[in-house]
């Protein structure tokens, strides 16, 4: 018996489905307050994850190519956001802010 291939976590893409119906306030410089209608939940997020949030509003995209949008060019650089944006992603999936998509790059 064979086992499905489970996909790799930096190949599945993100979205956010429901941008338009997220009442968002900024607090201070670096925080947004996000009220998700469908839920009735509010989240607090830092502007890394409300940045991401927003590019996946805009278009499914894997870590690559948030990387990509975010205009990161610096190796070092690269390497330290590679490593810091899988906790993002799992941390707006598991709070209902973004859902993976069917599409697998």
């Amino acid at each position: 018996m064979s086992n499905p291939k489970i996909p790799d976590f930096f190949a599945i893409k993100w979205f956010q489905p429901r941008f338009h119906s997220l009442l968002i306030k900024q607090w201070e410089t670096d925080e947004y307050f996000v009220f998700d209608e469908a839920s009735g939940d509010t989240h607090l997020l830092n502007e890394s994850a409300f940045t991401i949030l927003e590019l996946l509003a805009q278009t499914p995209l894997n870590i690559e190519q948030i990387i990509e949008k975010l205009g990161i060019t610096d190796q070092a650089e690269q390497a330290e956001i590679l490593l810091s944006l899988p906790p993002h992603i799992q941390n707006l999936a598991q709070i209902g802010l973004i859902e993976a998509s069917h599409a697998i790059t």
